[in-house]
């Protein structure tokens, strides 16, 4: 169970980086 939460975090981590890095992208200037 604790390895199924770790790569839950490490992937909601990842996901959150990658909407970070797009609205970065579509954010003019």
């Amino acid at each position: 169970m604790g390895r199924v939460s770790k790569r839950n975090l490490v992937s909601t981590e990842f996901h959150i980086k990658v909407e970070k890095v797009l609205a970065d992208l579509e954010t003019p200037g």
